[in-house]
Parts: C-alpha cells; sequence; structure tokens
C-alpha cells in the first residue's frame, strides 16, 4: 500500500488551532490601537484633549523666559534647556486660521506635530483683565475651540513681566496685541519680552 502526500487530521487541526491564536491576537493589538486614537466625534473626549493641550501649552508659557504672541494663532516660546544641550528650546505653537486644521507644535528644528485635527478657533494674546493682572508677571491667554468644545485657559508667565507700551507711543513694527495703558487708552504693544536673558 502507497502512502498518499497530505496531512493528517489531527496535523489540520493542530494548524488551525495554532492560526486562530495569531488572528486573534492581532484582532485584539488592532482594537486597542482603534480605541487609543482620540475621536474627535465624541464631545467629551474632545473637551478632554483640547483640556490637555491647554495644560501643556500654560505649562510650556509659565516657565518660558521670552513669549512671542506673534498674531492671534501663532505663539512662540523660548523655555530652558529640555534636552541636555545646554541650548534654551524654540517652542512654536500655531494654527493655520482655516476652521478643520490641526494645531501643530514644533520644538527647534524638529518636526511639526498636529496636537489636534480639526481646530475650529484658535486664539493667543496677553491677557488684559485687572483682577487677573499681577504687575511683575505677563499674563496669557489662550482661547481654543473644537465642534462644540471650548476651552479658555490664562497662563501666567513666570519669568515675563507683562507688555508694556511707552508712554504717549505706539508699538515698534510688527507689534500685534492690545494692551491698556495706565491712562486708559488701548494701544498695540510689542509681541516680544525677554526677562533676564
Amino acid at each position: 500500500m502507497t502512502r498518499r502526500a497530505g496531512f493528517t487530521l489531527v496535523e489540520l487541526v493542530a494548524s488551525l488551532f495554532v492560526s486562530s491564536v495569531v488572528v486573534g491576537s492581532l484582532a485584539s493589538c488592532i482594537a486597542l490601537v482603534v480605541q487609543s486614537v482620540p475621536s474627535t466625534s465624541d464631545p467629551q473626549e474632545r473637551l478632554r484633549t483640547l483640556q490637555s493641550i491647554a495644560g501643556r501649552i500654560a505649562s510650556d508659557v509659565r516657565f518660558a523666559t521670552e513669549v512671542a504672541v506673534v498674531d492671534s494663532r501663532q505663539l512662540e516660546l523660548v523655555v530652558s534647556d529640555r534636552d541636555g544641550d545646554a541650548q534654551p528650546e524654540d517652542i512654536v505653537y500655531a494654527w493655520s486660521g482655516t476652521a478643520g486644521e490641526a494645531l501643530t507644535r514644533q520644538q527647534n528644528a524638529e518636526a511639526t506635530v498636529a496636537l489636534f485635527t480639526a481646530v475650529d478657533r484658535v486664539a493667543f494674546g496677553w491677557s488684559t483683565d485687572a483682577a487677573l493682572a499681577v504687575s511683575s508677571v505677563g499674563t496669557l491667554a489662550i482661547d481654543m475651540e473644537a465642534g462644540s468644545s471650548r476651552v479658555e485657559l490664562v497662563a501666567r508667565c513666570l519669568n515675563v513681566p507683562p507688555p508694556v507700551v511707552p508712554s504717549g507711543g505706539s508699538a515698534p513694527a510688527g507689534a500685534v496685541g492690545t494692551e491698556s495703558t495706565p491712562g486708559g487708552a488701548t494701544s498695540e504693544s510689542n509681541s516680544w519680552f525677554n526677562w533676564g536673558r
């Protein structure tokens, strides 16, 4: 009697069992990845993500040694060395101004990272709220909106004084934002501030 080439029933059952274990583990890995990606359709998740981003920006602002509100959609910061190269870190937060575009963060010359896609509005600016004002500390207002979720935050710049407009004058060219002068008038103010460098 000659034996035909092929697999026995036991070999087929064993290979099916091993294949099902492999496919099951791949499916659970894919499910975990899908669940970890923030959903922009869930309002609660969107709000938590915006709050987290605002907290990160506020932390960077709090310890910045230089702050520039380039315009209401772009914030440039210089913070102390964080990566051990003995050089300060340049951080830029930016949004294109188009609803649905991403809010991005870039540190030094590294690639730009999208912090949140589908942002409807971002506004950075110096706070002029007298209740929040501290004479020796600049106060930055951050306002972000995505869908029905909105986050407003005020961050104190511990190493940057508040913007000051020279008496009787206008701000230098390229300056943005408005600040109240001691006389009560409103004028443009310089966007770059440096403290202790």
